[in-house]
């Protein structure tokens, strides 16, 4: 009865005796174990736990055995049930929270090995992270027997994707041997194990096989295989699509061996990436590889040849972490744009260099881009950049990202046919900081100049910019444009960023007219569309002014005008618009020497968008006086249309002329075309005035007239072909002209054609007439007014018949002379044409800069 007692008290005896000094030995003062059952055939132990924020607990452990066996220090089976292991992450690490310690110091001989018939477990790990939460079940089968060899299989699934493991262990020997299994796997499941993949668009399969020992004697050894294939993934908008199979093997004995096939990418670009040559040391902690990297068509541009980029990376494990260098170069590059296939480009060879060093507590990057000249080509436009140079050296640690970027070195060079265009300067640095609150702080410095015949610019840019707050200090933009040595337009502004972008504030003047205009202009980074500049001039213009110094012909025009201008730069709509407006008023110009003056002029234009060429309809030009020679124009209205920059549609021009008014209809006007003619037609001109201001400068009298004139210019000549003024039907004139006595020089007297012309000019002085006809025609350099009258002189001439002269003669004062009843005259005056209008010189003047 004793030995039945002690029998059944023995699990009471066990938890109260036992337990304690289990629990004190390995340090787990939370043990707690329900011990159901312990007999000489086995054991049944209910739910253990390491305490209550423990990581390890069991529902159930059952053991069997023989007394024979148990003698042997031999279980026949053991089984453990509801297993439950939690691994946390805590500072960086992870651990299994109340784990016993150790019984036994690391590196020392088993002097005990039990042996198990059959093991399983059967239960769950479960991963608690910052970033990781992942519960894997396990079934776990294995032995372990008397020589100490341990076989043990255990079979997983990852994101319901199995994982078999296979574990053969000499105890005894200390030798191990590992066997891993991944069927082909989604990639899709598996990526949802990982933070930060769980939400990616991913398809594809992944196959793996892994052999790895640890023998007795010698360096580790392993065997792996990976199989990547068909696989695809859209990360943010740009999808990623694998081409084939690419493989990755390890192979490690004496060495470790390394292969690596083609990765090949079908989208978002033909990429391969290839890598090579690997070289890794695992004892002295160095890996060496070279690498390559080959583009075979870019979106947009014809490639001559594939890009490619190749290059070595060395990484050596030291003392304090890592050091990792890496070198490439980019092979020279020939494309031409689809869209502009006659544009050809080319980049000279380009160099890359990454160095990255990491110690405690932080990382030192630094990096290098020395770009190859780059050339493009386009028809007799040519362009290269060369010597430019990026450099970034940053600082990584547990702050953030911390450095400076730099550019410096640029030469941009252009040039057409009397047109160069180069670089003085090209600078930039920037101080950035990648952290809990980022931060930008640098500068860009640029100088251009440009060239082209007597004409030159010059730009000079300083310009602070800091993010997310704007630069506190400003910068400036100054331009220069210059013609024969002199300064014609200038700006001066000051630039300074802002919570949108760029403000700009500054000057538009123009030296040789002294005007200046404000120049204001703002450019949004954030909403491009909302961007603008406006520029705008209100003041009096007073010529020559600074004018004659640039231009000395000009130095005899004088006058003045109000101008009124405005631009504005749009980008609303997202295509550029300028809308534009120019006007004058109270213009008045002087030209002594071509007897050339202008009063009461007005000149207005507008521009829905100058960008299009095109004005709006229905522009003016007009005055109140316009002499140019012997001719006054008055009341002059021109209206016009700019239509492109070779085209200007003339709409109509009225003038008042000779006590009348002309008109014309519409007519376009060419740069590129040296043949026009105008019709001018004339209504009610006072014929005596007409004449006084063709040549006749002593006419008088009465009467109207009405014609047309063509007026016709080409090769540089003004021509009038074939003009005619009739007198107004019903109305008679009186037509008085003084010194007609130019009719009869170089006429030898006594002739007949002398009498006809001396009777002619006698009647001219004092002539009423019926109707009148006047025709001009240009020949050679002279104007020919063709006149022809046909009334009675206004008194009687001293002129009588003689029959034996044939004609009519001239008699003296004393005799009273014939009244003439009725008489045609046809004179003819011929008038050099260019002093009538002084046209030739200001051909001149215009010619040289007016």
């Amino acid at each position: 009865m004793l030995l039945v007692v002690l029998w059944a008290a023995l699990p009471r005896l066990a938890e109260g005796l036992l337990l304690p000094v289990a629990a004190e030995r390995l340090g787990v003062p939370g043990l707690d174990v329900d011990i159901r059952r312990v007999g000489l055939s086995g054991l049944d132990l209910g739910t253990i736990t390491l305490g209550p924020d423990a990581g390890l607990e069991a529902s159930a452990v059952q053991a069997d055995w023989s007394l024979s066996g148990l003698a042997r220090g031999r279980a026949d089976t053991v089984r453990v049930m509801g297993l439950r292991v939690t691994i946390t992450e805590k500072d960086g690490a992870w651990v299994v929270c109340g784990l016993p310690r150790a019984a036994a110091a690391a590196g020392s001989d088993p002097s005990f090995l039990p042996q198990i018939g059959a093991l399983s477990v059967d239960g769950v790990v479960e991963l608690d992270g910052q970033a990781t939460d992942l519960r894997l079940p396990v079934n776990l089968e294995g032995s372990l027997d008397q020589d100490g060899l341990a076989v043990l299989e255990a079979r997983t699934e990852l994101a319901g994707q199995a994982l078999r493991l296979t574990v053969r262990a000499d105890l005894a020997r200390r030798d191990v041997r590992l066997t891993c299994s991944l069927p082909p796997a989604s990639l899709a499941a598996l990526a949802s194990l990982v933070p930060g993949l769980r939400d990616l668009p991913v398809s594809g399969t992944l196959e793996a096989q892994a052999e790895a020992a640890l023998p007795p004697a010698g360096p580790p050894q392993a065997q792996a295989r990976l199989d990547l294939r068909s696989v695809q993934a859209v990360p943010g908008q740009s999808p990623i699509a694998q081409d084939g199979e690419t493989s990755l093997r390890l192979d490690w004995r004496e060495a470790v061996g390394i292969t690596l096939d083609p990765v090949r990418l079908r989208a978002p670009l033909p990429l391969v990436l290839t890598i090579s040559d690997i070289d890794m040391d695992p004892e002295a902690g160095a890996l060496d590889c070279s690498w390559e990297a080959t583009l075979a068509a870019v979106p947009g541009l014809r490639l001559a040849s594939p890009l490619r980029l190749a290059g070595t990376t060395s990484a050596r494990r030291t003392p304090h972490g890592w050091d990792l260098r890496s070198r490439g170069r980019l092979d020279p590059v020939q494309a031409a744009p689809e869209n502009a296939p006659d544009l050809k480009a080319t980049v000279e060879a380009c160099d890359v260099d990454l160095a990255v060093s990491s110690s405690t507590g932080a990382t030192r990057i630094d990096a290098s881009l020395d770009l190859g000249k780059l050339q493009a080509a386009r028809g007799d436009i040519k362009g290269s950049l060369s010597g430019l140079g990026l450099v970034c050296n940053a600082t990584a640690d547990a702050e953030g990202l911390t450095g400076n970027l730099s550019l410096s070195g640029g030469h941009l060079e252009a040039r057409r046919p009397s047109l160069t265009l180069n670089t003085t300067r090209l600078e930039g640095a920037c101080a950035f900081a990648f952290g809990p609150e980022p931060t930008l702080a640098g500068s860009i410095s640029a100088g251009l100049a440009a060239g082209s015949d007597d004409a030159t610019a010059t730009m000079a840019l300083s310009l602070p910019l800091a993010w997310p707050d704007p630069a506190t200090e400003a910068g400036s933009l100054s331009v220069d444009l210059g013609l024969k040595k002199r300064s014609v337009a200038k700006i001066s502004s000051r630039i300074a960023q802002n919570l949108h972008g760029l403000a700009l504030d500054g000057t538009l003047s123009v030296p040789p007219l002294a005007v200046r205009a404000s120049l204001k202009g703002r450019a949004d980074l954030a909403n491009p569309h909302a961007s603008w500049l406006e520029a705008k001039a209100d003041q009096t213009v007073t010529l020559p002014g600074e004018l004659a110094r640039f231009v000395p012909s000009l130095a005899t025009l004088g006058g003045s005008a109000r101008l009124q201008a405005s631009a504005r730069l749009n980008l609303e709509g997202g295509a550029p618009t300028l809308p534009a407006a120019l006007k004058l008023t109270g213009i008045t110009l002087t030209h002594d020497k071509t007897k050339a003056a202008l009063s009461g002029g007005a000149l207005a234009v507008a521009f829905s968008d100058v960008l299009t060429a095109r004005s709006d309809s229905d522009q003016r030009l007009t005055f109140e006086r316009l002499q140019l020679g012997e001719i006054i124009l008055e009341k002059g209205d021109i209206r016009y249309q700019i239509e492109a920059p070779h085209s200007i549609l003339v709409e109509g021009c009225s003038f008042r002329w000779a006590g009348g008014r002309i008109g014309t209809q519409a007519f376009r006007l060419n740069p590129g075309v040296e043949d026009y003619t105008v019709e001018m037609y004339c209504d009610r001109v006072e014929l005596p005035k007409a004449l006084g201001q063709l040549g006749m400068t002593r006419a008088s009298g009465g009467g109207t007239a009405n014609g047309r004139i063509p007026v016709r210019w080409a090769g540089g000549k003004l021509t009038f072909d074939n003009g005619f003024l009739y007198s107004t039907p019903g109305e008679k004139g009186v037509l008085r002209i003084e010194g007609t006595e130019i009719l009869t020089a170089g006429v030898p007297p006594g002739t007949p054609q002398y009498g006809q012309l001396d009777l002619a000019s006698e009647a001219l002085k004092d002539f009423g007439y019926e109707w009148a006809k006047m025709n001009m025609n240009t020949v050679g350099g002279e104007l020919v007014v063709s006149l022809q009258l046909d009334g009675k002189p206004e008194k009687p001439l001293p002129f009588v018949y003689d029959r034996e002269f044939g004609g009519f003669a001239r008699v003296s004062a004393s005799s009273p002379g014939s009244v003439f009843q009725g008489i045609r005259l046809d004179v003819n005056f011929r008038l050099p044409l260019d002093q009538l209008l002084q046209y030739r010189q200001l051909l001149e003047l215009i010619n040289n800069g007016g």
